[in-house]
């Protein structure tokens, strides 16, 4: 990512579905759906969901959303849950971060999520926070363990958190 780039801020949102919604017909689930793709395909954000099931007990799905404003982000969460399905969903974990490149990586380069890739078929979200004690190794150091970490996975992207400390982060890896 160039330093002349857009700055994008990203929500990650995890929501559990109340199990009312397997009781409901088949059809208005269908319609439901259809409610929900018509606001986030009219939203002008880019958007991805990603299923849990599965794969953790406190959430079901997650909603991946990227705008140039974080009242973009609100105002499409607001109307999804004025929709019928939104009554039966619950936000279990919310982050919220922003793009801003990287000290230790010196090809930045683009996320594939905002040059339009399509989309990997995985996604792993965690918030991640350096200590005091990092900042207090020297640079080269600094980088040698950042040079590691890089090489031991494909695809990494920071996205570093504003709703956390100067020394918190959200790491995003596609697979």
């Amino acid at each position: 990512m160039s330093e002349n780039s857009e700055q994008y801020f990203f929500n990650f949102s995890f929501f559990k579905v109340d199990p009312k919604w397997r009781w409901m017909a088949d059809l208005a689930k269908e319609e439901s759906a259809k409610e929900v793709e018509n606001i986030i395909n009219n939203s002008g954000i880019m958007f991805r969901s990603y299923s849990n099931l599965g794969l953790r007990d406190d959430a079901d799905f997650l909603f991946w959303f990227a705008a140039p404003t974080i009242e973009e982000i609100q105002a499409v969460i607001e109307k999804l849950y004025k929709t019928v399905f939104g009554k039966y969903i619950i936000a279990s974990m919310n982050y919220l971060s922003c793009t801003r490149p990287s000290l230790y990586v010196k090809d930045q380069k683009t996320l594939g999520f905002m040059t339009g890739n399509n989309p990997k078929k995985h996604v792993i979200v965690y918030p991640f926070t350096k200590t005091r004690e990092w900042y207090l190794l020297p640079k080269e150091k600094r980088q040698e363990i950042m040079d590691e970490h890089i090489k031991s996975v494909k695809n990494i992207h920071k996205l570093y958190s504003i709703q956390l400390t100067h020394l918190a982060y959200m790491m995003k890896i596609s697979c």
